[in-house]
């Protein structure tokens, strides 16, 4: 019996700063815009029948954390990174 997990996106949003009255390079979470991205987490063994399991979870992607250094978000997809990296630069 071997299960399996899979991770799809679900949808991804792009809010605007919550300060846009702030510099461009100001290090605060408050001058930048803020990822939101939620996963479909399924799991599922072809001999379960009570597989599939899904699950839904959302991630919020700031710009910075608390210690005001960047934030790591290299365990996400391809497209999420990729659109933190336009929305960050």
């Amino acid at each position: 019996m071997a299960i399996t997990k899979t991770r799809k996106i679900e949808n991804i949003k792009v809010l605007p700063a919550e300060d846009q009255s702030l510099e461009a390079d100001a290090l605060t979470n408050r001058a930048h815009p803020t990822v939101t991205v939620t996963y479909m987490n399924s799991w599922d063994d072809p001999n379960d029948d009570d597989l599939p399991v899904v699950s839904p979870s959302a991630h919020v992607i700031f710009r910075y954390q608390d210690d005001g250094t960047d934030t790591d978000y290299s365990t996400h997809d391809e497209l999420v990174r990729s659109i933190c990296l336009a929305a960050w630069s």
